[in-house]
C-alpha cells in the first residue's frame, strides 16, 4: 500500500514538473499596429463598400512552438470606421449600423485555435457587436517573418457574418442601394517577436 502511494505521488510530481516548462513557453506578444489591418466588406446592389478601423487593439499570447496554444482578444472602436467617405462613416456609427454611442466596441475573443496544416489554421471564437454575441469558426493563413529581434507571426483571414444576427437591420431608402445580408470581416495582423 505504501509503495503504491509513494509511486503515485512520485508520478504526480513528475507529471507536474514535466508539464510546467511547457506552460511557461506561452507568453504575451504585441501587435504591429503599423502593418496590421482589421476591416470589412459590405456588398450592395450597386457596389461593394470596403472599410477598416483606425483604432483597435489586441491581447495575444501563444507558445511559438505550438500555435494551438494561441489565445487572443481583439477590441475594435467602431467610431473609428473608415470607408474613405466621411458622410458614410458618420452614418455607419449611427443606430442603423454600429450604434457606437451605445456600443462603442466590437470584440472577438478566441476560444480555440487548430493547426490544420503548415501555414493553415482554424480559429474558433465569439464575436460581439451591438451587444449580441455569436460563435464563429473560420480558416486563417499564417506565416513567419524574420524581423529585428526574432520571428514575427503574420496571420490573415476572413469570415462572413449575417448582419441581422447582430441587430443591424438597415433597409435602404428609395434611391439608395440595398445592402446584402452577408458582410465579410477580414484581418491581416502581424504579431511582433
Amino acid at each position: 500500500m505504501k509503495r503504491t502511494f509513494l509511486f503515485s505521488s512520485v508520478l504526480l510530481l513528475a507529471t507536474w514538473f514535466v508539464g510546467a516548462p511547457a506552460a511557461a513557453k506561452v507568453r504575451s506578444f504585441m501587435v504591429d499596429a503599423k502593418t496590421s489591418k482589421v476591416g470589412f466588406t459590405a456588398h450592395t446592389s450597386m457596389f461593394d463598400v470596403d472599410g477598416s478601423f483606425k483604432k483597435w487593439n489586441a491581447d495575444v499570447s501563444y507558445d511559438p512552438s505550438d500555435l494551438s496554444t494561441a489565445k487572443f482578444t481583439v477590441r475594435i472602436q467602431t467610431k473609428s470606421v473608415d470607408t474613405g467617405i466621411e458622410k458614410r462613416d458618420e452614418h455607419l456609427v449611427e443606430e442603423d449600423f454600429f450604434a457606437s454611442n451605445r456600443y462603442p466596441a466590437a470584440t472577438f475573443r478566441s476560444t480555440g485555435v487548430k493547426v490544420r496544416s503548415p501555414g493553415k489554421l482554424e480559429i474558433q471564437g465569439v464575436f460581439t457587436l451591438r451587444g449580441k454575441s455569436k460563435p464563429l469558426t473560420f480558416p486563417a493563413i499564417y506565416r513567419w517573418k524574420e524581423k529585428d529581434g526574432g520571428r514575427a507571426l503574420r496571420i490573415s483571414g476572413s469570415v462572413q457574418i449575417t448582419r441581422q444576427d447582430f441587430d443591424v437591420n438597415y433597409k435602404a431608402g428609395l434611391l439608395l442601394p440595398e445592402v446584402a445580408d452577408q458582410v465579410e470581416l477580414s484581418f491581416d495582423v502581424t504579431v511582433l517577436p
